[in-house]
């Protein structure tokens, strides 16, 4: 992932993959990535650090799509954020 794509919609954000749900973010400064349930805030997953320029990815509970935040440890800091994806 180098920033060019001409539409980052079709492969950040969460997704359904084979009954499941995928989410995919790219958060550079940070060291843990959650999703939370935006009704309850629930945690839904854990994502997966996949490399070192920010990209993270796991499967999350549910079979069909729902708003979420995302919880993030950066600089040592948790922080709740909105993905625009």
């Amino acid at each position: 992932m180098d920033g060019d794509d001409g539409d980052p919609f079709s492969f950040l954000g969460m997704h359904e993959d084979s009954g499941c749900l995928l989410v995919r973010v790219f958060l550079p400064q940070a060291s843990r990535v959650a999703v939370l349930r935006a009704r309850d805030g629930e945690c839904v997953g854990v994502l997966q650090h996949l490399d070192k320029a920010g990209l993270f990815a796991g499967i999350v509970e549910g079979r069909e799509r729902y708003d979420y935040q995302l919880r993030a440890t950066i600089g040592g800091d948790d922080v709740t954020l909105v993905d625009p994806f």
